[in-house]
């Protein structure tokens, strides 16, 4: 999952797509269910959405602790054809912040999934958290 996705035969962008993102002229940057998409004329699509609010960090998950609950993203702001090679990633937050996001589950098409936080030491306190997702697949 993630990243490497887009390395492999299977989610590997065709010369046509990526040559889209540098000579097409029929591109699209648009706003759509609480994030940005840029769609290109070669099937090749973007999505980013940001999601932010606080946390405590509390449950025990082996040597570490996780949130106490889960965060989610909602929908892709345009939905892609099949599942996007993904990326999630703490954004700038208001108060920093001393911990690290998991992967994102239950990625498809439509969805972008939801993630937790994690930290090495337990935090009761709610700290304030931003994050960024990333989808890169196919629109048509």
């Amino acid at each position: 999952t993630g990243w490497t996705r887009v390395f492999t035969e299977a989610y590997k962008p065709t010369p046509a797509q990526i040559g889209a993102l540098s000579t097409d002229r029929d591109v699209t940057i648009a706003w759509g269910n609480g994030g940005y998409y840029d769609t290109f004329a070669g099937r090749f699509q973007i999505c980013t959405k940001q999601i932010s609010g606080t946390a405590a960090i509390t449950n025990p998950w082996g040597n570490s602790y996780e949130s106490t609950s889960s965060f989610d993203f909602g929908l892709w702001p345009r939905k892609f054809t099949a599942t996007p090679a993904t990326f999630v990633a703490l954004a700038p937050s208001p108060n920093g912040g001393s911990y690290s996001v998991e992967p994102l589950i239950g990625t498809n098409a439509t969805n972008i999934g939801h993630t937790y936080l994690y930290r090495s030491a337990n935090i009761s306190n709610n700290v304030p958290f931003a994050l960024f997702a990333l989808g890169i697949g196919e629109w048509k």
